[in-house]
């Protein structure tokens, strides 16, 4: 099933919408940018991206505690999934600079000014992406949804 353009957009601005309201403020500004077209300027992101604290990783494998078994010549090696995902969106996100597509007073609130759109990929990407699986990890075995209630139904 393919959403429509409107149905499309109405559910990034959902999404970004709860993700502001939890505090995820990096991550909802991402929803909704575009990505830069860095031919005219230098990318602003070339200080790299920060690792997925150890702290964190712990409890997403403790969350989690699925793991995937590559062989490799010398020894077998455990892959967990979530952390591999987090890791895959953290590089994509890395590789452009993105220009923000909030309203002026969320840009303000999140980057300082509304003068300036740029927004380099946050250094901490990979802590912020394993905070948002461990919450949605956790309200998932804590909260589960119920079929009637108006967050479990998207229009």
């Amino acid at each position: 099933m393919q959403l429509d353009k409107v149905h499309t957009l109405r559910v990034m601005a959902i999404a970004q919408a709860v993700l502001w309201q939890r505090g995820h403020l990096k991550l909802a500004a991402l929803i909704t940018c575009s990505a830069s077209d860095n031919q005219d300027t230098q990318q602003i992101s070339s200080m790299g991206i920060g690792r997925l604290s150890d702290e964190l990783q712990r409890e997403i494998i403790a969350l989690y505690p699925y793991q995937r078994y590559t062989l490799k010549r010398e020894k077998t090696r455990p892959q967990h999934p979530p952390l591999q995902a987090i890791d895959i969106l953290a590089r994509q996100f890395h590789m452009r600079d993105w220009v923000l597509m909030l309203p002026d007073e969320l840009t303000h609130r999140l980057v300082g000014n509304s003068l300036s759109r740029r927004y380099p990929c946050p250094y901490d990407i990979r802590n912020a992406l394993g905070k948002l699986t461990i919450e949605v990890a956790k309200r998932e075995i804590h909260q589960p949804l119920q079929e009637n209630t108006p967050h479990a139904i998207v229009r």
